[in-house]
């Protein structure tokens, strides 16, 4: 397929059709996601990182997220990404999992018959689920994550375009019950190579051999360009073809998660370990999470303002951690403040409540002894309690110089802190007016 533009919509960078393409085939191919001065610095600081070296796939380097390129950490984070990857998804709770640049050549003949089982030049068909999870993808209709390839040069002058095969519809029996753990590295050795691979199915396993020829006579070619986005499903089966001889491919993996979808592992040993021992002294990870806006912190984990982690000691603590590079705490703060609003009101509400329906509990409670109505009727519902009691309480008014309460009323507190949670003082006020009580209640 050619790249199309996204057409934006109400509900994102995406029309209905181009959803339904991706919800219903497994995979799109986009141009002009990203400004094309972010794609300029990315490819530029890519080959300052890499000069002569090659960066193979899913070895970390500095092409890594954090990376030690600004505009490939950027990428990772863009709203225009992350709110694509949010439309297809269908939900804004979504975490980065993957996010990695890396090249790849294209060999001559003679390199190329040197190629080993585990090299990619031409890579068998595949699903990429194996590489994320320990368990196997949720059903097609509720997919767990979404991954992208972001091309970051050009099929015509480098070839080596991502073969894909489509799903065609409910039926397609490539898609099947249990047909997507007939790939390498499920029920079998791990091989990377086209031809070495395939030869051992034919040995191993002429069934599935026969299935996944089938596999290649459906694959199509993703003709991208210099900035094209793939979007695309772990779900679904594709391959990396050889490139042109002599040519150098630069490509960038990402992938985002469901936030439930913790079975879905991070492709990397963590962002605050990358943080620790890769991302000093620049703090580059550290810094580029003090320009980014709330929404976009939460897809590496950090909470949304008015999440449960946010009160005044972590709000301040995260502030003093940030302060020298500047981070804007500000919507923290007035979350914060906003639900410690919210739960005054709630409780005033509650109590407004409690002196409608028990009034003349509020008022014994309050007028005379200053304690809440709920306390009260606590009393009130169980009058069978008072001469228990009321014994108690008589012994424990003898008694004098006691330097606390729960010296002074110990079968007091036990029986007020264990029978219904309320402090000695409570339980005695109430034991000495429960003839009143009662009364009141009847």
């Amino acid at each position: 397929p050619e790249p199309t533009r996204p057409q934006d919509s109400v509900e994102g960078p995406l029309d209905p059709r181009q959803v339904q393409q991706w919800r219903k085939h497994g995979a799109l191919l986009l141009s002009e996601v990203f400004p094309e001065r972010l794609i300029r610095r990315s490819i530029a600081d890519i080959r300052a990182i890499t000069g002569k070296r090659s960066t193979y796939f899913g070895k970390e380097s500095e092409l890594t997220f954090p990376s030690a390129s600004d505009a490939i950490n950027r990428i990772a984070v863009h709203p225009r990404i992350l709110s694509l990857a949010a439309q297809v998804l269908g939900t804004d709770e979504i975490r980065l999992s993957q996010a990695e640049a890396w090249s790849k050549k294209g060999l001559e003949q003679k390199e190329f018959e040197t190629r080993g089982p585990k090299d990619a030049w031409d890579q068998r068909i595949h699903c990429d689920y194996p590489n994320h999870t320990l368990l196997h993808p949720s059903a097609w209709d509720t997919p767990d994550a979404v991954s992208f390839i972001l091309y970051l040069s050009d099929f015509a002058t480098c070839g080596g375009g991502t073969a894909i095969v489509e799903k065609t519809g409910p039926d397609d029996e490539a898609y099947q019950g249990t047909s997507l753990t007939i790939t390498p590295g499920v029920r079998g050795h791990w091989i990377n190579d086209r031809k070495m691979a395939e030869a051992r199915y034919q040995l191993k396993d002429p069934k599935a051999h026969e299935f996944r020829k089938k596999l290649y006579e459906r694959e199509v070619i993703a003709h991208y360009r210099e900035g094209s986005l793939l979007v695309y499903r772990q779900d679904l089966w594709h391959r990396g073809t050889p490139l042109t001889p002599g040519s150098t491919r630069f490509v960038m993996n990402i992938t985002y998660r469901r936030k439930e979808a913790e079975w879905i592992g991070s492709w990397h040993p963590g962002w605050a370990r990358f943080n620790y021992s890769l991302c000093w002294p620049e703090r580059r990870l550290e810094r580029l999470i003090a320009s980014l806006t709330p929404k976009q912190r939460t897809v590496l984990g950090i909470p949304p303002p008015g999440h449960s982690y946010w009160n005044m000691f972590t709000i301040s603590a995260v502030a003093s951690r940030y302060k020298d590079i500047g981070i804007d705490i500000k919507p923290y703060v007035d979350q914060y403040e906003q639900r410690l609003s919210y739960a005054r009101e709630e409780e005033d509400t509650k109590a407004v409540a409690d002196k409608i329906r028990y009034p003349v509990m509020n008022y014994i409670g309050e007028s005379l002894w200053g304690i809440g109505t709920k306390t009260v009727l606590v009393f009130a519902v169980a009058p069978d309690q008072y001469e228990r009691i009321k014994h108690h309480a008589s012994e424990e008014s003898s008694t004098k110089a006691a330097a606390t309460d729960e010296i002074r009323y110990p079968t007091l507190n036990y029986i007020g802190e264990n029978l219904w949670g309320i402090r000695t003082k409570t339980a005695l006020v109430c034991a000495v007016a429960a003839p009143l009580i009662a009364n009141a209640w009847h």
